[in-house]
């Protein structure tokens, strides 16, 4: 907890960057990226960016061939692959994406509707949230109904993208609907969002 407080207050400190070479923090920040399990991850490394989307920020490594590629922060800071469940939590919640923006697309994105706030006023970020039953409540549910096999292979893609492939796609499909059947969205702020309890 406190590596993963330190580095969220660093990459706020040294903020957007092309190249994190030309500040005084680079060598940390390679110590950092050495973390991550990969090993390889670290081969022909020759600069670091680091970039702001939407309400966080990401690591890119720059490698001497010019090829950049992105590197997981929660890899770095744990030193660990992700489990098998963490895995298909992971690609469960990717499949739920059209769900959310759906949602997005009806909803009153104006306010959080916790602390009431306008977004506009409070310069805050717009998070879709899970609302009775949370998502973790969701998967649990649907693991004890349906009891899925977990996969051994998935589709990896950019920004630590895994989607369902072969025979697994069924149960995509199947958490798809069941997700559609139970569950319901609100409106948050980063704030709220992010300081809540797990099950508020």
């Amino acid at each position: 907890d406190k590596l993963r407080g330190y580095i969220k207050e660093l990459l706020i400190r040294i903020g957007e960057s092309g190249s994190v070479k030309a500040t005084e923090y680079y060598q940390f920040m390679y110590d950092f990226c050495s973390r991550h399990p990969d090993k390889n991850k670290m081969d022909g490394v020759i600069d670091i960016r680091i970039v702001s989307e939407y309400d966080h920020y990401r690591l890119f490594l720059v490698k001497s061939n010019n090829v950049v590629e992105d590197i997981s922060i929660k890899k770095c800071i744990t030193g660990r692959d992700n489990t098998p469940n963490e895995n298909f939590n992971l690609a469960l919640r990717l499949s739920i994406l059209p769900q959310i923006i759906a949602f997005k697309q009806t909803a009153d994105l104006s306010r959080c509707v916790l602390c009431k706030r306008a977004f506009k006023e409070a310069g805050n970020v717009i998070h879709i949230d899970h609302f009775k039953p949370q998502f973790h409540t969701i998967v649990s549910q649907f693991k004890e109904k349906f009891n899925p096999i977990l996969p051994v292979e998935y589709l990896k893609g950019q920004n630590g993208y895994l989607g369902f492939v072969g025979e697994d796609k069924m149960t995509e499909k199947e958490f798809v609907l069941y997700h559609a059947t139970v569950a319901t969205f609100r409106v948050l702020c980063k704030e709220c969002n992010c300081g809540r309890k797990l099950d508020d």
